[in-house]
């Protein structure tokens, strides 16, 4: 199912008319990202969407973030936005390659990884 709503996204067509599960939720998402320019655009259009618009909007903003970079992220939702030191350091440790293992034989850098998250 999610590779027939993806497919669907990568074609300019919405997904679904209300998504509501997680694999319509991110199809959705995509689709606002793939068929819109800029950040302010991309999430007005997950606004617009039927179904969880929260969780559409979420990772609408997730997903256009990482494609644009934060600095298409306009000031005045940045500016009032308390976490977001912390989302920019996340953001870097998963660009760095974070190594997140579980068990007996993780590594140092593992171990770092594991610790911290």
């Amino acid at each position: 199912r999610l590779q027939y709503l993806l497919l669907r996204a990568l074609d300019g067509i919405r997904p679904c008319a209300a998504a509501r599960s997680e694999d319509e939720i991110l199809a959705t998402a995509l689709y606002c990202c793939l068929t819109r320019d800029g950040f302010e655009d991309m999430i007005s259009e997950a606004l617009l969407c039927g179904g969880h618009r929260a969780a559409i909007t979420t990772v609408t903003g997730t997903v256009a973030g990482a494609m644009l970079g934060d600095s298409a992220i306009p000031e005045s939702i940045t500016r009032n936005f308390a976490g977001l030191s912390f989302v920019r350091e996340i953001a870097a440790d998963i660009v760095s390659g974070a190594l997140l293992s579980f068990g007996p034989t993780q590594t140092a850098a593992e171990k770092r990884w594991s610790e911290k998250y």
